[in-house]
């Protein structure tokens, strides 16, 4: 774990349904030795056929965000690297992991994944058919979640990576 000298970073991920955030994340807790928290399983494990609706998973995110935050900071006072697979996708999910860094006073890179509609589609059709992923969005849903996506700046006081589908990445 990112102990000794090293100080613990918080890991966040940004990118539409689809985008690869799930597998960066893995990637990005192996390399960095980082605790990975998938906010995916929490909510299917902890609500399990009760998120239906966007609303049902507002909700679900409000109870789970209020049990992992004070978690992550824990965590993170340890000095231990943390990785939320919790898609970063507005303004106000990114502010309130940003603060849970904060308030354990450690840094936060933000990896968004800029990744067009049509690519997220093609993977969100394959996802669908492996039967792997906890939840399966068709394209209407896509298009209704991606409404309220807010790609991330640079005025957000955090360090981003953006990451393109050539595959190469820009920090910023």
């Amino acid at each position: 774990m990112a102990m000794g000298k090293d100080k613990a970073k918080l890991y966040l991920i940004c990118g539409k349904i689809a985008s690869g955030k799930s597998t960066l994340a893995k990637k990005l807790a192996d390399e960095n030795s980082a605790i990975l928290l998938e906010q995916d399983k929490w909510l299917a494990t902890l609500y399990p056929e009760e998120i239906v609706t966007i609303e049902d998973y507002i909700k679900s995110f409000k109870r789970l965000s209020a049990v992992i935050g004070p978690h992550v900071i824990e965590i993170l006072k340890q000095n231990i690297s943390v990785v939320l697979d919790f898609p970063g996708n507005t303004l106000k999910i990114r502010s309130w992991m940003k603060n849970l860094a904060d308030q354990a006073h450690c840094p936060v890179e933000l990896h968004f994944l800029d990744v067009s509609d049509e690519v997220c589609l093609k993977r969100l059709q394959l996802r669908n058919e492996s039967n792997l992923h906890e939840y399966k969005t068709n394209e209407d849903e896509f298009f209704q979640i991606s409404k309220y996506f807010e790609a991330p700046s640079k005025d957000e006081g955090v360090e981003l990576i953006i990451y393109k589908l050539d595959g190469g990445s820009t920090r910023i």
